[in-house]
């Protein structure tokens, strides 16, 4: 898990490809964020949480 002050600086830090559908713009990514949580809750920070499926 990664905690950035930010959207912008969460898709900095992170792979675009694990954030959203493949070929999404950082633009794209950035709106898609924040359409879901609006700029107060941005505010308080973020949070970049990694998942890895294991087999089974």
């Amino acid at each position: 898990m990664t905690e950035c002050a930010s959207f912008e600086a969460m898709l900095e830090a992170e792979d675009d490809a694990a954030i959203g559908k493949a070929g999404m713009t950082r633009d794209q990514l950035l709106a898609a964020c924040r359409s879901i949580y609006p700029p107060a809750k941005e505010a308080l920070g973020v949070f970049a949480i990694h998942l890895e499926l294991q087999p089974a």
